[in-house]
């Protein structure tokens, strides 16, 4: 086990202490145990997700399908958002390093789903479109506090979006466009090519 892994038990085993306490209290004290539950639970959140960032990923296309239903798998089993993985059947022809960006770029989806857009469904797709594949992950949230649809170079010239994932999608020449509806979800649609290129190349 990690030095990560024992912090993280260590989060999670404070919290079932304080939720036993917490049944034997009442009044203002049990609602002081409980939000300080909530505290360590977030807590916890953000060191799983630090976790995932800083951890290596050994992922090819045979294992980019399977490592994909899991994330999002877990991504549902720990926050009660309902969340679906759905994947063209065909053969994947994506490089080792480009499934590696995909997955951070899942990842880094389902943080901000959780962080931010309260939402209660998340879908994620991936799917053939001609030379390339197209990963589409929307949710049924806030959206962003800006309305319309807008492509990367939009979103980088105005400072808007987000931030990690278009660096990820810049970092193997994908495309992002964005569509966010206020009050009704955003959708993301990405472009993903085969293999690594250069942004402008």
């Amino acid at each position: 086990m990690s030095l990560h892994d024992g912090v993280l038990q260590s989060l999670l085993g404070l919290k079932m202490r304080l939720h036993v306490l917490s049944a034997s209290q009442e009044g203002s004290t049990a609602q002081e145990l409980r939000e300080v539950q909530e505290v360590l639970l977030e807590e916890a959140r953000k060191l799983r997700e630090l976790m995932q960032q800083v951890k290596p990923l050994d992922v090819d296309a045979k294992t980019l399908r399977p490592h994909l239903m899991e994330v999002t798998h877990r991504f549902e089993r720990e926050t009660g958002i309902r969340t679906q993985f759905v994947s063209d059947s065909g053969d994947l022809n994506i490089e080792p390093t480009v499934c590696c960006i995909v997955v951070r770029i899942v990842q880094e989806a389902l943080a901000n789903v959780r962080k931010h857009s309260c939402a209660t469904d998340v879908w994620v797709r991936l799917d053939r479109r001609n030379s390339n594949w197209q990963l589409p992950i929307e949710d049924n949230g806030v959206g962003f506090p800006f309305a319309g649809r807008f492509s990367q170079s939009e979103l980088k010239a105005s400072g808007r979006g987000p931030s990690v994932i278009i660096e990820c999608i810049d970092s193997i020449g994908g495309e992002l466009a964005l569509e966010s509806k206020p009050g009704r979800g955003t959708r993301l649609e990405i472009t993903i090519p085969p293999k690594w290129r250069a942004a402008h190349g």
